[in-house]
């Protein structure tokens, strides 16, 4: 099988910015504070955002180690 190449630099750029979002998640349900419906609808749709970023991180890791898998 081909090895498939993988730009570091760029993935744990998004690992970064995935990790930066999950912390302001974190924060902002911690703090206790009482969001209007629109806040809680754009909290939803941050949270969902940030799921379908670390799921592509996910899908280029686990590419990088089928593609670089010796069998």
């Amino acid at each position: 099988m081909a090895a498939i190449a993988i730009d570091v630099t760029e993935l744990r750029g998004e690992i970064q910015e995935f990790a930066n979002s999950l912390a302001l998640l974190v924060d902002v349900i911690g703090s206790g504070i009482t969001l209007s419906e629109r806040g809680q609808v754009g909290l939803l749709e941050f949270g969902h955002y940030s799921q379908q970023r670390i799921i592509a991180v996910e899908e280029k890791l686990r590419s990088y180690a089928d593609g670089n898998d010796p069998s």
